[in-house]
């Protein structure tokens, strides 16, 4: 923890689940067993998080923002935000009291239909753990830009026509494999469209 705003934030999240479930654990406690509410199903490290967007510049010099739009508490957004100086818009169907950064209380779906495309042109598109899979199909139509960053672990939840409509549409550019805490393996991946 060395960059003293994510410092600060991870501390509100600690407080935040903390007084939400009234918890009287140890810090290292509280980050084992509330890691998701606190974090997200899959944290990005640093250096892959910076591959990543080298990845992306090297490709689309453009690239102006990440739009998240099932964001849970968004952290990806967060780091996005904070380490590689990308704008954020992160949506989710509810509010997180104190996310990590401010999150626009709407559903996914509605808002891609309202959105004016040309101002998410430069946008990535960030698909993180999608409860279902007909949702990231339909947010993959929507979306009207070139670069999808697929996170999670569609492959072992058998998201087969997420996962094709991503191949078909696609290009793989960078394909990254992370062991979680608890032992599963989670994918972060990295898309360019055709």
């Amino acid at each position: 923890l060395t960059n003293n705003n994510f410092k600060e934030k991870f501390n509100i999240r600690l407080n935040e689940i903390k007084k939400r479930w009234n918890l009287k654990l140890e810090e290292v406690e509280l980050v084992k067993e509330y890691f998701v509410e606190i974090f997200s199903w899959t944290v990005i490290p640093k250096d892959i998080l910076l591959s990543i967007h080298n990845n992306i510049k090297n490709k689309n010099s453009n690239i102006e923002g990440i739009i998240d739009p099932c964001c849970g508490n968004s952290f990806h957004s967060y780091l996005f935000t904070e380490f590689c100086d990308l704008k954020s818009i992160s949506i989710d169907i509810q509010n997180e009291p104190n996310s990590w950064i401010d999150i626009i209380e709407n559903d996914a779906i509605e808002y891609l239909k309202e959105v004016d495309n040309s101002k998410i042109d430069n946008y990535i598109l960030i698909l993180s753990w999608i409860d279902y899979e007909e949702l990231g199909l339909k947010l993959l139509d929507l979306y009207k830009g070139n670069i999808v960053l697929s996170i999670g672990n569609y492959y072992q939840h058998k998201c087969f026509k997420y996962l094709n409509k991503l191949q078909s549409d696609y290009n793989l550019i960078q394909k990254i494999k992370i062991e979680m805490p608890w032992g599963l393996d989670e994918y972060i991946e990295l898309y360019f469209r055709k």
